[in-house]
């Protein structure tokens, strides 16, 4: 009991909790196409940042490379930790799969373990969390720097997102007129289309 109560006081006091959220991608996980690049030597680039990162190769074949570390963060590990266990760990799933024209799908699934490699082991998968969306960020970071384009910074991609939701709505204001046969009203439609695919890339 008392240990339920530290850790509800944790949650509340340092927002430590994790809590879900999609990412915007069609798995709601972290995932990204990149090409110009082959996927073995994408494998090999993974493989060398974990390993950086701290992380320790678990398994590794032709299609996946799993990676584990120990959870460092205090509140994190006392939350995530069970009776049985107090040295939970972190795992990533590095999904790879080669569509062709030298591209590759790339998936990540960020895990919880609790006794870890024991028969008691039990995973959650946190992908849709706040790990996951700095997951999305370092890939679209990734892709962008192996096909050769710059990305706009957060500030930008916010600005972005807020005028594509503005120019939907003018879009829609816009309809009646243009399915009546308007021609002034289908040429703004046309032109808010066109501005919304610009800074669709800015997001």
């Amino acid at each position: 009991m008392k240990r339920i109560i530290i850790i509800t006081a944790l949650c509340f006091s340092l927002n430590a909790c994790i809590t879900t959220q999609p990412i915007n991608t069609a798995s709601g996980k972290p995932e990204v196409t990149i090409c110009k690049s082959n996927k073995t030597d994408l494998m090999n680039m993974v493989t060398s940042t974990a390993i950086s990162k701290g992380y320790s190769i678990k398994s590794a074949n032709d299609y996946q490379i799993v990676v584990t570390k120990p959870i460092s963060n205090l509140v994190h590990r006392i939350i995530v930790s069970s009776t049985y266990d107090t040295s939970p760990e972190e795992r990533l799933v590095w999904m790879f799969a080669d569509i062709g024209n030298n591209c590759t799908h790339l998936g990540i699934a960020l895990q919880n373990v609790t006794a870890p490699n024991t028969g008691r082991e039990k995973i959650r998968d946190i992908s849709t969390g706040a790990g996951g969306a700095s997951l999305q960020e370092w890939l679209e970071n990734l892709k962008a720097k192996i096909e050769g384009y710059s990305r706009a910074t957060p500030g930008e991609r916010k600005q972005a997102a807020y005028s594509i939701e503005k120019l939907k709505e003018a879009i829609e204001e816009e309809k009646p007129l243009a399915e009546a046969g308007n021609a002034e009203s289908q040429k703004r439609i046309e032109y808010y289309n066109q501005r919304i695919n610009t800074l669709e890339n800015k997001r």
